[in-house]
């Protein structure tokens, strides 16, 4: 478990900092993993999570892009399920250690948090699905649809909010 303290926050660091390199080099140029942490930072602060959360919640953004970028390179299937991306269920994606790892993010974004029981995997799924209607819908709709989620009321508000005055 991550217990909060000085070692743990210094091998977060580092850990993103690799995952960062790896996305890197299998997706040159590619912002999905960037954009997906940057969202999840914002949308973290917004619902007023420690900064420690913060960066771990962004941390899990970057894993779950990871996820996806190592299973596009494979030719294999992106696991849509937040969860099953870290349970170790489907083959594929990320290796053990930064499944677990993952594990540990989810863990602290529900109860360090207070996203609650599955709330870390709901949250991710709700950040995911907004950049996808935003690529597809140019920004129209999107809070109807992300309202037709079944998210929290709380979470879509603030993301939307965010969203907004990322704008202004």
């Amino acid at each position: 478990a991550l217990d909060g303290g000085d070692a743990d926050e210094d091998l977060l660091a580092g850990a993103g900092v690799l995952i960062a390199m790896l996305e890197e080099r299998i997706d040159p140029g590619g912002a999905h993993a960037r954009d997906l942490a940057r969202v999840c930072r914002r949308l973290a602060r917004r619902l007023n999570f420690p900064q420690q959360s913060v960066n771990r919640f962004a941390l899990l953004g970057q894993l779950y892009a990871l996820d996806g970028a190592l299973r596009r390179e494979v030719g294999g299937e992106v696991e849509d399920e937040v969860a099953g991306v870290f349970s170790g269920a489907s083959l594929g994606g990320l290796n053990p250690t930064l499944r677990q790892l993952g594990l540990l993010l989810l863990q602290d974004t529900e109860y360090r948090a207070g996203a609650g029981p599955g709330g870390g995997a709901g949250l991710l799924a709700l950040v995911i699905e907004f950049l996808r209607l935003r690529s597809r819908n140019g920004g129209e709709r999107v809070a109807q649809l992300l309202a037709a989620s079944g998210a929290k009321a709380e979470w879509i508000n603030a993301l939307l909010a965010d969203q907004e005055a990322t704008v202004e």
